[in-house]
């Protein structure tokens, strides 16, 4: 719901059905198209469940679903896996990695060394691979970064994330270190 609304905006009614609240509630607290993508567009879904698929496409605006995520090969310039399974990433990303298509995986990437060098051993172009938090581009961290860089040295963090940590530890770790521990 969430990567593909804010890529193509969304339909409020069909969005409001969505069964993850949070999602609905901060799509709209933003300003459409200020704080949206706008140099892209999400054209086609796959989900394990055309059921779903619909309801998204409905409610984020995407004109064509497919049966098959393999089907997408040859019909969209790059590629978001947005879901939380990192166990499925492999399995997901392998045909479009080496096809050479750009691709989001969306966080966590895997839950091991061993599945990321996996994946990553896919990838000839470094550059057509991502995956990140978010929240390390978030303007509050970033400001908050900054104001404690003004008064020294960092000694200890301590931070909480809701959630299990295996999906949203990512929020917690990159951040710390992108923002804290000045690590690029």
């Amino acid at each position: 719901y969430s990567w593909s609304a804010i890529f193509n905006g969304f339909n409020k009614e069909a969005m409001s059905l969505c069964p993850y609240p949070i999602i609905n509630k901060y799509l709209n607290e933003q300003k459409y198209p200020d704080n949206f993508i706008n140099n892209a567009f999400v054209t086609h879904i796959w989900t394990q469940n055309l059921k779903n698929s619909i309801r998204i496409a409905k409610a984020s605006k995407i004109p064509n679903i497919v049966e098959n995520y393999l089907d997408l090969i040859g019909k969209v310039d790059a590629i978001l896996i947005a879901r939380d399974d990192a166990l499925n990433h492999y399995k997901q990303s392998k045909e479009f990695l080496r096809l050479g298509i750009p691709i989001y995986i969306d966080k966590p990437f895997t839950l091991s060394i061993s599945d990321a060098k996996k994946i990553l051993s896919l990838v000839e172009d470094k550059s057509k691979i991502f995956t990140c938090s978010a929240l390390s581009f978030s303007p509050g961290i970033k400001i908050f970064a900054e104001s404690l860089e003004k008064k020294g040295r960092i000694i200890s963090i301590n931070a909480l994330i809701r959630g299990d940590w295996e999906k949203y530890s990512i929020h917690l770790i990159e951040p710390i270190l992108k923002h804290f521990i000045n690590w690029n």
